[in-house]
């Protein structure tokens, strides 16, 4: 095990010619930063995959053969701690004793990014690729004891659905396949699709702290899904990307401020827009 530390550095020829090979295939810059940070190599494991390290000491699988996962960890990895998506307002850092959801957890570098502070975690992924990697995310880290996966979608309903998986990035699946349909969705599998309202339910959750939902165009269907732990203000801070071809981001807001939610933070970017939502006080 090769370890470069916790800070940024360059490592001679063969880190020079990552990037390179990187900027090569095409990769835009918030694919090729996150190669610039330090990781550790295993040339011992028989996994063919190296390891993103996070900046609070987490290990991140980076895989070599599945290329949209490996696409999808980096730019998700750039999202969170290059762009800060998650902590453009300091009252919305999860505290320590928070309980967290991570909606549309994809290999979970959310999860593992408040899960030193956080007490329990919930992570929801239905792309059973992704949740492969992210349930070994957890056993990777020691996780286990703080964090409930689940292999579902969610939605306004409960029952069976399809979910269209994109060639170029697996973090943007999704249920809608006019959603970057540009970038071609070659394989669809169904999965099965619960109400928010459900899950937290049967799992006797009788408050969330913080949500994070991230589900390429499902913002709606999830939000009507959890209409009863809105209304109980079971949920008090959510985190929302909003995808905007196919959902109207006044309706996201419309839908949060019936229930009583003040919204703090709306920043639209290109086809989505990023929304933070609270109770009011």
């Amino acid at each position: 095990m090769v370890n470069f530390g916790n800070k940024p550095r360059i490592i001679g020829k063969g880190f020079i010619k990552r990037i390179i090979l990187l900027k090569r295939r095409g990769f835009p810059l918030h694919y090729v930063i996150p190669s610039l940070l330090t990781y550790e190599v295993s040339r011992r494991s028989s996994c063919p995959c190296r390891y993103l390290i996070l900046p609070n000491g987490f290990r991140v699988i980076l895989p070599i053969r599945h290329q949209n996962i490996r696409r999808g960890t980096l730019y998700t990895y750039s999202e969170i701690f290059i762009y800060n998506e998650y902590s453009k307002l300091p009252e919305y850092n999860v505290h320590n004793g928070d309980i967290v959801l991570d909606v549309g957890a994809f290999v979970g570098l959310y999860t593992l990014s408040v899960a030193d502070k956080a007490s329990f975690i919930i992570a929801i992924e239905p792309n059973i690729a992704s949740y492969t990697f992210l349930i070994n995310n957890i056993k990777l880290n020691k996780l286990h004891s703080k964090v409930m996966t689940f292999n579902v979608a969610l939605g306004d309903f409960e029952g069976r659905t399809m979910l269209y998986i994109e060639n170029w990035l697996a973090s943007s699946s999704t249920l809608f396949n006019s959603w970057h349909k540009d970038y071609g969705h070659s394989l669809s599998i169904p999965v099965r699709i619960i109400r928010l309202d459900n899950l937290l339910k049967s799992l006797g959750i009788d408050r969330i702290d913080m949500a994070k939902i991230d589900v390429e165009g499902a913002e709606l269907m999830v939000l009507r899904g959890a209409m009863e732990s809105l209304r109980t203000h079971l949920i008090r801070k959510l985190i929302i990307e909003v995808h905007l071809d196919i959902v109207d981001i006044r309706d996201v807001k419309g839908f949060l401020e019936k229930h009583n939610y003040k919204v703090d933070l709306l920043e639209v970017r290109g086809d989505t827009a990023l929304l933070y939502g609270k109770v009011k006080d």
